[in-house]
């Protein structure tokens, strides 16, 4: 090969690498655009619905088939079995309604707390 011909082809080499390249940079803007766009679009949604954003899991304890439950969202992750007749009014009324807490240690002591 000549040396006419292996800089041809060097430069076809560089070329197509740099058309690779952009195309590739374009599609990852355009990727980390969309999803910043989605993120800005759930923070928006959140703020007017009052509801957590879905990095912010919240556990919901309250009064399910005559136990006390243990909702994520609205699926049940756990039930203790107590006997909430020997509840307070007041605690019953707030386990009606349910408790919010966003960590599973607030969870945990919330438990620790009826049924002890």
């Amino acid at each position: 090969m000549t040396r006419r011909g292996m800089l041809i082809a060097l430069l076809g080499i560089i070329y197509s690498l740099t058309i690779g390249y952009v195309s590739y940079m374009i599609g990852k803007n355009a990727t980390e655009n969309t999803l910043a766009a989605l993120d800005n679009k759930v923070v928006a949604e959140s703020i007017t619905t009052n509801t957590p954003l879905p990095s912010e899991k919240t556990y919901t304890i309250k009064e399910f088939n005559g136990n006390i439950a243990v909702f994520e969202g609205d699926e049940l992750i756990r039930s203790v079995d107590v006997d909430l007749e020997t509840f307070r009014a007041e605690d019953r009324e707030l386990l009606k309604k349910g408790i919010e807490v966003k960590t599973r240690e607030e969870m945990a002591q919330v438990l620790e707390d009826y049924s002890s």
